[in-house]
């Protein structure tokens, strides 16, 4: 495969991952944080700038390349999560009735928009009209459609995925985890015969094969009340199958971990800068600076922003959960206790797990291994039930996870 191409020289950005693009892969949308760039790949000269929108990361492109949605992370409490824009023209059609940290997908035939948000999880929108059709989940779930938009995969129940008709909502078919744990549906193979998962621990990937498993109960006298499988046509298994990938100039543009952070450092310190009162830009740029390689990581000056942070935004339990990492990280591990404690039982589920590794670390740093011990113990189990967070958020848990383990057993090596 490839070689890869660059698409646009020079637009870099940290929310990348976000990024969607139409079927043909002619109409890109790539988040950059206050904005969205459109692309159109056989016209370079219409790229479109949608916004300006508060910390926007998730894009959705319907399959024809005319819309694309926009979705913000966090909330600044005065706008909707998400945003609707004609992608030809750049100018915004509608904003759905959306808050908290949203993501949206569209049907592949381009007839449904599914949008999953913190404030209200799942829901089933007409493209067009942008009219509710379906309360698909309350207050969680993980989606996919099937390649003809006839089925819609939900992860609302745990250890459970629904197979829902999606244009009336009917439930065709439950599909029980091996294990008690979340498994949020990640797509269907091309044939729509199966259905692959991830699961809330991040240890594997599921597939269920939905033909077999029809088989079989046919063989019961339970199958689903759903049309048949068109016939398979697979040849017989000749072994796994080689794939060369050619990176080609790509490889200029791979960015090492210290780029990376580098880059989102001095994002931030242009917006501390440009504002020095935005309590989102002084948090994420102490952030930046708590999460940085070692070579970048600058404690000191993280403990004045995320105070800052703090300050102008006393109930966000965010931003206090940023300023106890940096306490724990200047080894003022007892105000670290005292600012992550409090604000336990309004913290959102999906990010509980960060206040509960600094709080096992701070405490085993304080000499009270028990409760260190109890508080990573926590943490590990509410990691394990959540399926809110996105894969940066699980990359960076495994990482504190892993550094918690480091300091309890430095602890431990001590005391032997």
């Amino acid at each position: 495969m490839g070689p890869a191409e660059q698409l646009a020289p020079g637009l870099l950005s940290a929310y990348a991952r976000g990024s969607s693009a139409s079927k043909d892969g002619q109409v890109v949308a790539v988040p950059q944080g206050n904005s969205t760039v459109v692309l159109h790949r056989n016209h370079p000269e219409r790229r479109k700038v949608l916004g300006p929108q508060y910390d926007v990361r998730f894009t959705a492109v319907s399959p024809d390349g005319r819309w694309v949605v926009t979705s913000s992370h966090w909330p600044d409490g005065r706008s909707k999560s998400a945003w609707i824009w004609d992608a030809g023209s750049g100018k915004k059609v509608h904003e759905l009735p959306l808050e908290g940290s949203t993501a949206a997908a569209f049907s592949p035939d381009g007839r449904w928009l599914m949008t999953r948000s913190t404030s209200v999880g799942c829901r089933l929108w007409e493209v067009g009209t942008w009219r509710l059709v379906k309360h698909i989940a309350t207050d969680r779930g993980s989606f996919a459609f099937s390649p003809d938009s006839r089925l819609l995969a939900v992860n609302d129940v745990f250890s459970v995925i629904r197979l829902l008709e999606t244009a009336t909502g009917r439930e065709v078919a439950r599909l029980t985890g091996p294990e008690p744990l979340w498994y949020p549906p990640a797509c269907f193979s091309p044939d729509g015969t199966r259905l692959i998962a991830t699961c809330s621990d991040t240890t594997a990937l599921f597939v269920w094969d939905l033909r077999l498993i029809r088989q079989q109960l046919k063989e019961l006298e339970m199958d689903w009340h759903w049309p048949e499988f068109q016939p398979s046509d697979a040849v017989a298994n000749s072994g796994p199958s080689r794939v060369e990938v050619q990176l080609g100039d790509l490889v200029k543009f791979i960015q090492t971990p210290e780029q990376k952070a580098q880059q989102t450092i001095e994002r931030y310190r242009a917006d501390v800068k440009g504002n020095p009162k935005d309590a989102r830009a002084c948090n994420g740029l102490a952030w930046a600076y708590l999460t940085a390689p070692e070579t970048l990581r600058d404690v000191k000056a993280a403990v004045p922003l995320a105070e800052k942070a703090v300050s102008l935004a006393p109930e966000n339990a965010i931003y206090r959960n940023t300023l106890g990492l940096a306490y724990y990280r200047v080894d003022r591990c007892r105000e670290a206790v005292d600012t992550l404690r409090p604000k336990l039982a309004s913290q959102e589920d999906w990010c509980l797990a960060f206040d509960l590794y600094f709080l096992a670390m701070s405490y085993q740093r304080l000499g009270e291994t028990e409760r260190a011990k109890d508080y990573y113990d926590w943490a590990v189990r509410w990691t394990g039930t959540q399926t809110k967070m996105s894969p940066a958020h699980l990359e960076e848990l495994q990482s504190f996870r892993a550094e918690a383990e480091r300091v309890m057993n430095e602890k431990e090596k001590r005391k032997d």
